[in-house]
């Protein structure tokens, strides 16, 4: 889920924002056994035991014989078994949970609270487990509440006939709930109905914390409650908020960069969390294969450096959620696969990005991977993946590619056409979910101009399609004009625009860190774009008169979700009372002249700017 402020700050398009908070920094408990100093004594050790669970009834038997080399952790540091099975722990943290190793899954719960009296954790065998090829499920952004229920039902029901490995939720399980954050009885209830609906599942399901999951426990009471007080109601109902588990040759590690500083809810991986992500990986070898799911993506953190320098040691690919869009970004190197939301644009429909509310299927073979975005209710579907960083801009020749889904059966047959022209055979390869058919196209016949391009395939349930439309020019740079007469050409993909600033507002006194907005022309319209959470790397200084060149991504909201009257993410009152600041070109309105939809140009990253 994009964050309810970083949507308020859509106004940014208008060039005005709402809050944005400094990002801090949490440190771990740093011990010193030297009570010469009158400091107070290390904590109390924790022991226990891993087994193998025989029986697979959970409870440690006599004859049952303890596993070793199991890692294991208090959220702060780890160690692992010895020959017998049995550990030792600092008595710190929440939790003492285990890293269920390939082959093996939990007999009885992986994890316990450090209060407890007992510490032994079984494993079962599971082969299964032990395989480098598996399919995994990510979805994000449920916003459970009684309007996404229904359709959040529907997805768990094509899970359990895709029947993946398993399932990884990436947070905002459940939705907002007054406006400022969620209180602890909705977290309670939303909670247990996310549970409910996923306990039908016969694989295992690993949740990650998304910062609408954040309930305000301790500070509900205060005379001015602040978001991100405490997760003690996400703990109560799924364990650490970060954790990590293996699968074939495959680590899994998922992390929580929501944290708290000076009463607002910021975006970090803590001091404390990253020694233990550096303790959890230091027994893995450098350049082994690792799947990393996090809520809200990298460039929203101040940590992002610290975190992936470290995971950049390994051969790493990293899921998140949180913006409602579906976008595949290259973070310091690593491939950062951001999925669009379950719930679409926050339960009104498809998300800002154009993709319909669905997740994300993911194929693992040894060391290749792939994935397909699935539409909820789709039995028939085909994703024309981009061919190239300018895609939908295009020349020469050009690698088509088209992945294509049916509950149907075979595949038999997949063509592409241009502008209805004779339909042309594509190579097909089949895999695990999904066929993958691909033909090379050759531009240079064609018009500097734009183009449709029809993908249709054949199963035994007929024949489906799909069109997209393409604009072949060697010009990657478009114009003002050119893009907002085509906002749907462009919509979720990256555009690049450049002009004169005649307003600015990046690392100014009125605008909060990661966060501006600016106006510029460039003689054949007027653009607004706006940035939000873009604190790795940090925004530019821009002034007015200066010359900049963005790539920015187009992005629409429908009034029906600005204009709401029901609390959904708050209803984003700036948006409305700048209006009048939007150009005309991005506004989108009825014959009657009601409010359809509003275009917002989004900087993703402070990549995506330069000043000329």
């Amino acid at each position: 889920m994009v964050r309810r402020d970083l949507v308020s700050r859509l106004a940014l398009i208008a060039l005005v924002l709402v809050t944005v908070v400094a990002v801090g920094c949490s440190s771990g408990k740093k011990q010193n056994n030297n009570n010469n100093n009158n400091e107070p004594p290390p904590p109390t050790p924790i022991t226990g035991t891993v087994f193998q669970d025989a029986d697979g009834n959970g409870i440690k038997a006599a004859t049952e014989t303890g596993i070793a080399n199991i890692v294991v952790s208090n959220g702060l540091t780890s160690t692992t078994t010895g020959v017998t099975g049995s550990f030792t722990l600092p008595k710190e943290g929440s939790f003492i949970f285990v890293t269920t190793p390939k082959g093996y899954a939990a007999s009885g719960p992986w994890y316990l609270p450090v209060s407890g009296a007992q510490f032994d954790f079984g494993l079962k065998s599971a082969p299964e487990r032990n395989s480098d090829n598996f399919t995994l499920i990510h979805m994000t952004d449920i916003h459970l509440d009684d309007s996404t229920l229904v359709s959040f039902n529907k997805a768990v029901e094509e899970f359990k006939k895709i029947s993946p490995a398993f399932v990884v939720s990436t947070g905002d399980l459940v939705n907002a709930g007054d406006g400022t954050t969620i209180s602890e009885a909705q977290a309670t209830k939303w909670f247990a109905a996310y549970e409910n609906v996923t306990s039908t599942l016969s694989m295992p399901v690993y949740n990650a914390l998304g910062n609408d999951d954040v309930a305000n426990l301790a500070c509900e009471s205060q005379a001015n409650p602040t978001v991100g007080c405490s997760k003690s109601a996400y703990r109560t109902n799924f364990g650490p908020t970060y954790y990590s588990f293996d699968w074939g040759q495959y680590h899994c590690v998922v992390l929580d960069p929501n944290e708290v500083s000076a009463g607002s809810q910021v975006f970090e991986i803590s001091a404390s969390q990253l020694a233990w992500l550096q303790k959890d990986l230091s027994y893995r070898q450098n350049n082994s294969p690792l799947l990393v799911f996090f809520h809200e993506p990298t460039t929203s953190w101040q940590s992002q450096a610290s975190v992936l320098n470290l995971l950049k040691q390994y051969k790493t690919a990293i899921f998140s959620g949180h913006e409602h869009e579906d976008l595949l970004m290259s973070s310091q190197g690593i491939p950062e696969q951001v999925t669009a939301a379950l719930s679409g644009e926050w339960g009104y429909g498809d998300n800002p990005d154009g993709s319909k509310p669905g997740y994300r299927i993911v194929s693992i073979e040894g060391d290749k991977l792939d994935s397909f975005y699935k539409e909820i209710g789709s039995a028939q579907q085909i994703e024309i993946s981009p061919a190239g960083a300018t895609w939908p801009i295009v020349s020469g020749q050009v690698d088509l590619e088209a992945k294509v889904y049916s509950d149907n059966g075979t595949v038999s047959g997949v063509t592409y056409s241009v502008d209805n022209a004779t339909a042309v055979a594509m190579t097909l390869a089949t895999g695990s979910k999904w066929v993958t058919a691909k033909a090379t196209w050759d531009t240079g016949a064609l018009s500097q101009d734009y183009h449709k391009i029809t993908v249709t395939a054949t199963d035994n349930a007929g024949s489906f399609q799909t069109e997209t439309e393409v604009k072949v020019s060697t010009e990657t740079t478009l114009t003002i004009k050119d893009l907002q007469d085509h906002l749907r050409v462009y919509q979720g993909y990256y555009v690049t625009i450049q002009g004169v600033t005649d307003q600015a507002m990046f690392n100014t006194p009125m605008v909060p860190q990661g966060s501006g907005g600016a106006r510029f022309n460039d003689g054949t319209g007027s653009a607004l774009i706006y940035a939000g959470e873009c604190y790795s790397p940090a925004l530019p200084s821009i002034a007015v008169g200066d010359t900049i060149k963005v790539k920015v991504i187009p992005m629409r909201f429908t009034w029906a979700f600005i204009g709401a009257t029901e609390d959904r993410e708050g209803t984003f009152d700036m948006m409305k009372l700048q209006e009048n600041m939007i150009p005309e070109a991005q506004k989108e309105d009825d014959a009657s002249g009601n409010h359809v939809a509003r275009w917002f140009m989004r900087l993703v990253t402070a990549d995506g700017i330069t000043k000329l």
